[in-house]
Formats: structure tokens, sequence, C-alpha cells
């Protein structure tokens, strides 16, 4: 087996790992630190959200929000999901009308409340689905995280957030 079928082989262990989690009932939690887990993590998240899909994101990265991610998301739509995204740089121009018109925009830099600031230096890339699993990630350099399925609890917080920061960018 060559060394790519093989590195795509564990990437689709990995897929089949997270779609597991998140069709089960029980708590479970899988390490990321890469873009392929994100990207997987994000399409499954979208994949499966029944009521609602919230991510914060500094900017959308090709590597992460790719085209089958985006489709996922066009599905979620479609099943009255409610999508929401907020990232702190413009979108680009490709980015689909349909996904355009959930994102908002948000400057790091007009973040005086402390609560945002705090937020933003503690949950700089996260998503949270139905109030209940959610990748966030902690260190956007090395792009650590942790993907978390069936965790109301966490998701709960994270989606508070969420909230907070979508709070502020109406404030905005």
């Amino acid at each position: 087996m060559s060394e790519d079928k093989a590195r795509e082989a564990v990437l689709e262990m990995y897929r089949m790992t997270v779609r597991n989690l998140l069709s089960g009932t029980k708590p479970g939690m899988v390490p990321n630190s890469s873009y392929r887990h994100a990207s997987i993590i994000i399409d499954e998240l979208a994949r499966c959200s029944k009521s609602s899909f919230h991510a914060y994101c500094e900017r959308l990265s090709p590597d992460v929000w790719t085209p089958d991610v985006i489709e996922q998301l066009r599905a979620a739509v479609n099943r009255n999901v409610d999508v929401v995204i907020v990232t702190a740089e413009q979108i680009a121009d490709d980015v689909p009308p349909f996904l355009r018109d959930r994102i908002k925009t948000i400057e790091i830099s007009s973040m005086e409340d402390v609560r945002m600031r705090a937020a933003y230096a503690h949950l700089s890339h996260f998503t949270v689905v139905d109030g209940k699993s959610f990748r966030l990630e902690r260190d956007t350099h090395n792009r650590e995280a942790v993907f978390a399925a069936n965790h109301p609890e966490f998701a709960g917080e994270v989606e508070k957030a969420f909230s907070a920061i979508l709070d502020f960018t109406k404030a905005a």
C-alpha cells in the first residue's frame, strides 16, 4: 500500500470514529491536531446537525471549510438547521450566497468588552451542534483541539460563548 493510500485509510478510520460517536448516545472525545481532522469533524457535525450548527472561526480556511463541508452546510440549511458562523475576517468572494447570509464578521480589535476578549482568547476556533457535540480548538498554531460528542454540559458552555460573541456582532 502506498503512503498516500495508507494516509487516506487512516483518515477514513478517523472519520468513521467521529461518525460513530455522533450517531451514538454515549459521550466520547477524540483529540485532533490537523486541518484534515478539523475538516472531517466539521463535515460530520454539519451532516448530523438537527437544530443548530454554530461556529466561530478567525477565518474560513479552504483547507478546513472544503467544498464537501460547504455542501454539508447546504444540506443542513435545507433541513432547516440554524446555521450561523462568526468569523474575524471578511468572507471570500467565492462563498456561496446561501452561506454568505449566515456568516457574521467581527473585528477582534473592536472587542472592548472584557468578556469578549476573554472568550476570544480561550475559544479561538470552535463549532457546536445541537447543544450536545462540539469541536474546540485551543492552540491555533498547531490546530490542537478536542472533539466531543454527546456532552451537553460542555457543549452548553461552548454555546454560551457563541451566543456572547454573536450578541457582540449585533451590537457592533
